[in-house]
């Protein structure tokens, strides 16, 4: 039996917060300088385990997603199976080379040109010059930044660092390719290239992992999962069991009490602040609250507080997911008022303002199963805050036909009648 490509075998990674020792004796012997009597004070710390008793192996030409909330310890994983950081137990046995895209413009360095980089980069992965060479061109041309190719990389946007090292990471031939959520700073129709490039890197027999908040990029480019939880595997499998597990561990359900659910300390993409503050929907007061009905009548109730300065042209968008990540429909403000713009009778007073929004909507003809709902919100096209598949939404079994035979879900999620003539 051929051995996996990576095995991790109890890893674990500790650090210590409020520890000052690990700065190094220069660090603690200028403290001492200038405050003496820091020498005889202790030191409040504590330890934290953020990865404790990881087991688990990738096989050859295996791409696998790994899944969690954030802080659940999926960025210091990758850490570790790049060598960015060295674990405090376990063992990571790596048969090859490893290419990794954690951070934007992580191994660029700012002066060089995109050109120079490129080589740059590829030297970094162990690539000899003739390899780079015989890559170059699918790289300029899948990062698509030809025409700025002999510009320092400091002067590039945030979407064109990414292009740039995605390309170079999954064309330059390492054994494991390792893609953090770095993705999301693309637009849509780069993301999807990056997938269906991730498809073919796996089909070519090397290994992917990846991490992504986005359940639809992730069981297009995906056949496994893992699920992480405070640190520890929560469960290993086939993607949509792993994405299903996640969703119903994280997702609230309907509001059929009425209560608002919380929103600011759920976890955002990187480099977004909560702005969302809490939401309800509301479903028929005597049906059960985790359930809605086909033309049942709901409210989606908002609250957020706005940044300085994201007033104007505000856009609103709720989107409704099947527990696999695909879309089922949208409901956007832009569809009724185009774009909110400040001050409004839904905008408070002062630099914080409060944004409150409801929408009314007939819950439209689908399969029964779970489906998702994620809040989005824009200010001038930017996405300022967003929570994936933050409430759950239960559709009950009925009939829809009246024939007693209940369609499945792999026909699609939405129903519709329509008149036949058979003969």
């Amino acid at each position: 039996m051929a051995k996996p490509i990576l095995h991790v075998e109890h890893l674990a990674k500790r650090f210590w917060i409020g520890q000052t020792q690990d700065r190094g004796a220069r660090y603690i012997v200028e403290k001492a300088f200038r405050d003496p009597l820091s020498m005889f004070t202790p030191v409040k710390c504590r330890e934290f385990w953020a990865l404790k008793d990881i087991n688990f192996s990738l096989e050859e030409g295996q791409a696998m997603a790994i899944i969690g909330r954030n802080g659940a310890g999926k960025s210091t994983l990758l850490k570790l199976i790049s060598r960015i950081t060295l674990p405090s137990r376990g063992c990571i046995t790596v048969r090859g080379r490893v290419g990794s895209l954690l951070e934007v413009g992580t191994g660029f360095h700012p002066e060089l040109t995109g050109r120079e980089n490129i080589f740059l980069n590829g030297a970094l992965l162990g690539m000899r010059k003739a390899e780079i060479l015989r890559n170059f061109d699918a790289i300029v041309d899948f990062a698509e930044v030809s025409e700025f190719l002999d510009t320092p990389v400091k002067r590039y946007s945030s979407g064109m660092y990414v292009r740039l090292a995605f390309a170079i990471a999954a064309h330059l031939q390492t054994e494991i390719l390792i893609v953090d959520e770095v993705l999301a700073v693309g637009d849509s129709r780069f993301q999807k290239k990056c997938v269906e490039k991730i498809a073919e890197v796996s089909r070519s027999g090397r290994s992917v992992l990846f991490v992504s908040h986005n359940p639809a990029v992730l069981q297009s480019a995906c056949a496994r999962g893992i699920l992480l939880e405070d640190g520890q595997v929560a469960a290993d499998g086939p993607i949509g069991e792993i994405l299903t597990a996640y969703q119903k561990r994280h997702a609230w359900t309907t509001s059929g009490s009425h209560d608002f659910i919380p929103l600011d300390n759920l976890p955002r993409h990187k480099g977004l602040s909560p702005v969302f503050r809490r939401a309800k929907v509301i479903n028929n007061p005597a049906s059960s609250p985790n359930l809605v009905s086909i033309g049942e009548e709901l409210e989606l109730h908002l609250e957020a507080l706005l940044p300085p300065k994201a007033h104007e042209d505000l856009q609103i968008l709720a989107k409704v997911a099947s527990v696999e990540g695909a879309p089922v429909f949208a409901l956007s403000t832009t569809h009724q008022y185009g774009p909110l713009n400040a001050p409004t009778d839904a905008l408070g007073q002062g630099s914080h303002p409060t944004l409150s929004a409801r929408c009314r909507f007939t819950f439209p003809p689908l399969t029964s199963g779970t489906y998702y709902l994620s809040l989005e919100l824009y200010s001038r096209d930017t996405l300022i805050d967003e929570l994936p598949s933050v409430i759950a939404l239960e559709v009950a079994p009925h009939d829809y036909y009246g024939h007693g035979y209940r369609m499945p879900l792999r026909n699609g999620a939405l129903l519709v009648k329509g008149q036949w003539t058979v003969g």
